[in-house]
Order: C-alpha cells, then structure tokens, then sequence
C-alpha cells in the first residue's frame, strides 16, 4: 500500500455538508492514480471485455434499484464506469462519541459493570446520526473477470487506522469472491458488520493523531482535531435530524391528519408572523403545537429571529 496518503483536514464547520463528509474530489483523485497502474488489460479478450461491461452495465442497475437516493453515479473517468454509495449507521440508543488522549489509539476498557472508563477522556456527547461512510467505486474493463473494483472509502470523523481496517476486509470479501460482482456485498458488510469494528461497547473512540504502520491510500480519514471534530459531527447530527424531520409524515395529535414536517414548520412560521390566513385550517391543525413546536425553535436559532 502506499505510504502517501494523510489525512484530511477539517473544514470550517459552516462548509462541513454532504460534500465535506463525501470527499468526492479527493476520492476521485486517488481513484485516477489507482486506474492508471497497468493491469494487464490487454491480454484480455474483446469477447471477456464485452462480458465484463455488460455485467458491470446490470450491476450498476441493480445497485440503483436498490440504494435509490443513497446511490450517486459520478462523470465516467476515461471510459470507466464510476459511482458513490452513502452507508449510513443506525445509531444504537446509549451510543457515545468520545473524544480520547490515550496514546498509539488504545481502546478504552470497561468497568466490571460494563461501564466504559471515561477517567481519561477529554469529551463526550451523544449523537442520534453519525455523518456518512461513503464507498466510491471505478470499475476497471478488468472487472469482474479478474479485478477487484478501485475503490476508497472516505469517514472523515474516524481515524486512519480504522478506514484502513474496513478497506482490507472488503479486500478479504473479493479474496472469497473472485471473478464475481462484489459491489453489492461490499455495502451489505459496511452496512451489516463494520459498526462492530469502529466502536466499543456501542461507542466510538477517536484518538487525535492516530496512524498505523501502513497506511492504505483508499482510506479517506480525518484529522481528528480537539476543537473542530466532534463540533462537526454535532452540526451534521442537528441537521440531519432536521432533514428528517422535514420529510417525514406526521399525525397531527389533534386533528388525526397527517402532514410532512415541512409543512408543519411552514405553519409554525406562519403562527410566528401572525398570518394564519394563508393556510387553510382543514390542512393542517393550527392547535397541534406540540407537533411544530420545537422545529419553529431550531429554525428561529438558525435564522437569528
């Protein structure tokens, strides 16, 4: 593996979005580094060629029928095929972000009651959603017939040392599949297996300045800083909740009826401004202020009202 990969930095938390957290530019920019290795294309058969794109072509298909929205396909690179799927953790109930100064990444143990040691941690918040891992594919002519995809893996608010681990076992999931579509099992693990090998006791540990011996250049990690960090993740974690919020259905307590949350916080505002008159009242239960209450408070701080 290559030696030269190093952390991202952090961004200023006001540019922290979706984009940060994908790292797309600088995923595509190892991804292009990786596909102009040779690879022995070239001993290949047009005939084994033309079987690989058709079966790159359905599974691409395939893995848009079934990630829909979580799925993004990118501007090919030279001919090469090349996309970006979202993993997202459901985050148990109890889980911790701890932000650690144990030295060389050692985990934190646990009391004889289960109870995690926090005598040398320097902070710690619970988060209802963690930002995204995000796998970004090129697939190689080569693939599946005798390649693996190229691939990396970005989490920008782990460690190196644990992006690196979950790049070796889809290494490992290749090594069992050989010559077969591997995409879709990739993102089953990361979705199904991988919470288990970046936290303890349904808690996450980052360690400042953790590295490994070897560093894998598919792995896309973040400098875990003191200031900056779990910051970051607590304003994904507000607005991600807020994202849902605004998409999801709601029944009104009051009336029965159900509405989007969107149109809830738009009531709300309406209340705030003292024009109810522009909604119709058979549309949404003017009484149910329990139900819009507090995204009209979450909006007011980000609006400065």
């Amino acid at each position: 593996m290559s030696s030269g990969a190093s952390s991202s930095s952090s961004a200023p938390r006001a540019e922290a979005g979706d984009g940060y957290w994908a790292a797309r530019e600088e995923a595509a920019a190892r991804l292009e580094a990786m596909a102009a290795r040779p690879l022995g294309e070239d001993e290949l058969s047009a005939e084994q060629l033309e079987t690989n794109n058709q079966l790159q072509e359905d599974e691409v298909l395939a893995l848009q029928a079934i990630y829909g929205d979580d799925m993004v396909n990118l501007e090919d690179k030279a001919g090469l095929r090349s996309f970006e799927i979202f993993v997202w953790y459901p985050v148990p109930n109890g889980s911790k972000v701890l932000l650690s100064f144990r030295p060389n990444g050692t985990m934190i143990g646990t009391d004889n009651d289960g109870s995690q040691d926090v005598g040398e941690l320097f902070y710690a918040c619970r988060l209802k959603h963690l930002p995204p891992v995000v796998l970004t594919c090129l697939l190689p002519r080569s693939y599946p017939s005798t390649c693996a995809p190229y691939f990396t893996i970005s989490a920008k608010w782990l460690d190196e040392p644990k992006v690196s681990y979950l790049c070796t076992m889809l290494d490992e999931i290749w090594t069992e599949l050989p010559g077969q579509e591997v995409v879709y099992r990739w993102v089953d693990w990361l979705n199904s297996s991988s919470w288990s090998c970046i936290s303890l006791n349904d808690s996450i540990v980052l360690v400042p300045d953790a590295t490994s011996d070897v560093v894998d250049e598919r792995a896309i990690a973040g400098k875990v800083l003191v200031d900056s960090t779990i910051p970051l993740m607590q304003d994904y974690d507000e607005n991600r909740s807020q994202e849902i919020f605004l998409k999801s259905l709601l029944e009104c307590g009051i009336c029965l009826s159900e509405n989007t949350g969107v149109m809830l916080l738009a009531w709300g505002l309406a209340m705030m401004f003292n024009a109810k008159t522009i909604f119709s009242p058979s549309a949404l239960c003017a009484k149910n202020d329990a139900m819009w209450g507090r995204s009209v408070l979450v909006q007011q701080r980000k609006l400065a009202f």
